[in-house]
C-alpha cells in the first residue's frame, strides 16, 4: 500500500478586478519582470533608492496596518503592481488606509499599500490617511516598521485637535468622540529636517532656561513651507497652547502631546502678529510670532 504525505505550503489570496490578468497583481516590486514568490529584503547596499514604513492602528484586541513604499519609478497616481487596495470593496469598520495623492478615476479606492515617488522623502509630502472606528473607542497609531533615513520625519496630523505628532519618536493615542469613517481628520506629513524648517530668533529667556519653569527650555519654530508652529523639547503632558491676537482675543487653543515635537497648524489664520501662550500648571511663557 502506498503512503502519502501532506506538505504544508504557504497560501494567500489576491483580489483583482474582474477580467484583469491576475499575474499583474503578483509582480514583484523590483525592476525584474518576475512573479513575486518570496519576501523582498532591502539593505543599505541596494543599488536603488528605496524607502518604506508601516503604520499600525491598535485598540485592545483590534489591529490593522497600512504600508507606504517609495521608489524612483512610482507616481502620485495608481501604480498597477505596486499599489494595493484593501480586501473587499472598501475598508472595514476598524481600519487604517490611505488615499492616492493624484486619484484620477480611483478616488474611491482605499489603499492598504501605497507606493510613491522616492523624491517624496526629500520634499514635504502630505498623504490623506483614512481611519474607520466606532464612537467612544480609544486607539493608538504608531510606526510598526520602517526603512527610512534618520533625517526624515513622519508626522501624524490630527486636524480635529489641530495637533501634529512625530511618529518616528512615539505613538499617538486618541479617543473617537464620534464615529470615524474615511479621510479628513488625519494626514501623514513627510518632512526632511535638513531642508524644511527655520528657527525663529530665540529670546533671552530661551537661551537661559529657568530650572523652575520647564517651558523656558522649549524651542518654538515657524515652518518655511506652511503656516505651522512647532514646539520642540520635553513637553509635559497636557501642556496647553493658546494663540491670541494683539488685542488679547483668543484665536486658537490646543493641548500638546507629551512628545519631543508638537506642530500646530495655523494655515487658516490671517497674516499678522500673534501671541503664543504656553501653560503647564502654574508655569507660563509667552512669545510673539509673525505669520506671513
Amino acid at each position: 500500500m502506498k503512503q502519502f504525505y501532506l506538505q504544508i505550503a504557504a497560501c494567500f489570496v489576491v483580489a483583482t478586478s474582474y477580467g484583469k490578468n491576475p499575474e499583474n497583481a503578483l509582480r514583484a516590486n523590483t525592476f525584474d519582470d518576475n512573479l513575486s514568490t518570496s519576501n523582498t529584503t532591502f539593505n543599505s547596499e541596494d543599488p536603488i533608492n528605496f524607502g518604506y514604513f508601516e503604520l499600525t492602528l491598535e485598540s485592545d484586541a483590534k489591529r490593522d496596518v497600512t504600508e507606504f513604499y517609495f521608489y524612483e519609478q512610482s507616481t502620485y497616481g495608481l501604480d498597477p503592481g505596486y499599489d494595493a487596495g484593501v480586501m473587499g470593496k472598501a475598508a472595514s469598520s476598524f481600519a487604517i488606509y490611505s488615499k492616492l495623492l493624484d486619484p484620477g478615476d480611483y478616488a474611491h479606492v482605499d489603499l492598504a499599500i501605497q507606493s510613491l515617488p522616492f523624491k517624496c522623502l526629500s520634499e514635504e509630502t502630505i498623504i490623506p490617511l483614512g481611519v474607520n472606528m466606532a464612537q467612544g473607542l480609544s486607539a493608538s497609531i504608531k510606526i510598526s516598521n520602517q526603512y527610512i533615513q534618520s533625517e526624515i520625519e513622519i508626522i501624524l496630523e490630527d486636524t480635529q485637535l489641530n495637533t501634529q505628532t512625530l511618529l518616528t519618536e512615539g505613538s499617538y493615542t486618541f479617543t473617537a468622540d464620534t464615529a470615524l469613517l474615511g479621510v479628513g481628520r488625519f494626514n501623514i506629513i513627510i518632512r526632511n529636517t535638513t531642508t524644511v524648517e527655520e528657527e525663529t530668533t530665540p529670546t533671552e529667556e530661551e537661551l537661559v532656561p529657568d530650572p523652575e519653569n520647564s517651558l523656558t527650555a522649549l524651542k518654538i519654530f515657524l515652518s518655511k513651507n506652511e503656516k505651522a508652529i512647532t514646539i520642540k523639547g520635553d513637553v509635559v503632558q497636557n501642556t496647553t497652547l493658546k494663540l491670541t491676537d494683539l488685542q488679547g482675543r483668543p484665536v486658537l487653543d490646543a493641548v500638546l502631546q507629551g512628545k519631543k515635537m508638537n506642530r500646530i497648524n495655523v494655515s487658516n489664520l490671517k497674516p499678522g502678529i500673534y501671541i503664543i501662550i504656553l501653560q503647564e500648571n502654574s508655569n507660563r511663557i509667552t512669545k510673539k510670532v509673525i505669520l506671513n
